[in-house]
């Protein structure tokens, strides 16, 4: 049991991890103040982009869109993003084809990608055509790939942003990747865009802080498994215990015809 235990945690530890390293590639985020809570995504200020865009070190920013949708009667989250961008950075990881040829498909294109637990939940393959509703017009979007994600199980569907603002043009931003220079030192860069948007209500983390916080979280999750370790332990111990005593009782009457015949207690 403990060694069952310890190679799950273990695996999902490092899927995790590797999964971070893949996804997490900006230097910094942002997103506006507000719950960390899923299906919340409080939207930033239009001119704050701009701002950040014109900061110095900064090579490219990523913007993206995110906001509740309801499919097949659940929830989930419907994103958009330069997906240009999210090619060349290598962001994503498919469960099968080739990433530059799914994510370059999308532009100005009705098409879509899919998170591996939004495919589970819907049954939703390559190739499937998704209804979803953006605004007031059922928008048919054809499903070009399905990416690793552990970061919701509601499940995220994903287009480039020509295919959102076409339908939703005036649909605000709610995160920002900030991708620096290279050479270029991340944390001044970072105090300098705290000094440029302290008038926005903005919560500005670094990529080591969002990495090691989602480890931190991943560890507490499965703290319960030390308990299990710890049942397994003392559940052993009282086994051998038990199986000892059983022996000892079981021979009662063989010690005791034992020692009638002159055996000492330690023989």
């Amino acid at each position: 049991m403990m060694i069952s235990v310890g190679v799950m945690v273990g695996s999902f530890r490092e899927t995790v991890q590797v999964w971070l390293d893949s996804q997490l590639r900006a230097d910094i985020f942002m997103r506006a103040q507000g719950p960390a809570t899923a299906g919340i995504y409080p939207p930033i200020a239009a001119s704050v982009p701009e701002i950040v865009r014109r900061t110095t070190g900064i090579a490219e920013v990523d913007t993206f869109h995110a906001f509740e949708i309801q499919y097949q009667g659940t929830r989930a989250t419907f994103g958009a993003g330069n997906m240009d961008i999210v090619r060349r950075r290598r962001s994503l990881r498919f469960l099968t084809g080739n990433a530059n040829d799914i994510l370059a498909s999308l532009s100005d294109h009705d098409r879509a990608i899919v998170t591996e637990p939004f495919a589970d939940k819907h049954h939703v393959h390559v190739g499937d055509v998704l209804q979803i509703p953006l605004a007031t017009a059922i928008v048919p979007l054809t499903v070009a790939g399905i990416y690793y994600d552990y970061s919701s199980d509601r499940g995220f569907v994903l287009v480039d942003q020509s295919t959102l603002l076409k339908y939703l043009p005036n649909q605000p931003v709610t995160n920002v990747a900030v991708y620096t220079q290279p050479g270029v030192d991340t944390t001044k860069v970072r105090r300098d865009l705290e000094a440029g948007l302290s008038d926005f209500p903005l919560m500005i983390a670094p990529n080591d802080v969002l990495r090691r916080g989602a480890v931190e979280v991943f560890d507490r999750t499965f703290a319960v498994t030390y308990a299990l370790e710890a049942v397994a332990i003392v559940v052993a111990m009282l086994g051998a215990a038990n199986s000892l005593l059983a022996l000892v009782l079981d021979r009662r009457r063989e010690i005791g015809l034992i020692r009638y015949l002159g055996a000492a207690a330690g023989q």
